[in-house]
């Protein structure tokens, strides 16, 4: 089944995956018996965040936030807005928070009910993650070059690393923070105590935006938009390779 220029991946619990697939306007999830096309009316879909259940996943396109799930074919909009390019949902706390139209915003998973939390401390943000503690939310700045982090009880814009070319997602790893540079063809990783970056990987990509940390395989997972695949860099970085989403493909 070929991808059209995916935008963001996650891994679930269970290593089955969520794929947002940009240009083909769908969301996939992918699991041992091939895949299933959870949603496909939706609107360039870029970013995804999938709950604990391991079923139910959120997104937002050109629309909005938008709910999914494997026993519900179909997207059930949560909330409308425009520019959105980054997801993470504290599921605990029932709040997703999307980066769009250059701020950061938190939506209520229950009502919809929207409040701004970061305005004009950060220049273009793009993918977000949350801590393990979900006190700190991590953002990839594109405009910035940067990666950076807004503290939720201090409300406060701490900056990371810098010197990168075009940040545009985030995931958390066992070793801190992988960040993908779309400019650079390259994912990073962050030392967040030590505030340094380090490349995982830089070649055979193109434009890559999403990633994920895939804790069963202990790998990270990449959505190389512009190779309309999603790749998984070996566990002792030795070499990518392409991640078959049905049995025959």
């Amino acid at each position: 089944m070929p991808l059209s220029a995916p935008a963001d991946v996650e891994a679930t619990a269970e290593g089955c995956l969520w794929i947002a697939d940009t240009g083909g306007d769908r969301i996939i999830y992918v699991d041992a018996d091939g895949f299933t096309k959870v949603a496909d009316d939706l609107d360039a879909p870029v970013a995804l965040a999938g709950l604990a259940d391991g079923r139910t996943a959120y997104t937002v396109d050109g629309a909005g936030l938008h709910r999914i799930a494997l026993d519900a074919p179909g997207a059930e909009r949560v909330f409308a807005c425009s520019g959105s390019s980054g997801l993470a949902v504290d599921e605990w706390q029932g709040v997703a928070y999307i980066s769009a139209d250059e701020q950061i915003i938190a939506v209520s998973m229950a009502d919809g009910a929207s409040r701004v939390l970061v305005a004009d401390e950060v220049s273009v943000p793009r993918g977000l993650a949350l801590s393990p503690d979900r006190r700190r939310l991590y953002v990839a700045d594109a405009g910035a070059g940067a990666v950076s982090f807004f503290d939720l009880r201090s409300r406060c814009v701490t900056e990371l690393v810098g010197g990168l070319g075009r940040p545009t997602d985030v995931c958390i790893t066992p070793a801190g923070v992988a960040v993908t540079d779309e400019d650079g063809d390259a994912v990073f990783g962050v030392n967040a105590r030590h505030a340094t970056s380090t490349t995982i990987w830089n070649r055979e990509l193109s434009g890559p935006r999403g990633i994920s940390f895939d804790r069963v395989s202990k790998t990270i997972l990449v959505a190389d938009t512009g190779n309309d695949r999603i790749a998984r860099i070996a566990r002792d970085v030795s070499g990518i390779g392409t991640v078959r989403l049905t049995r025959n493909d």
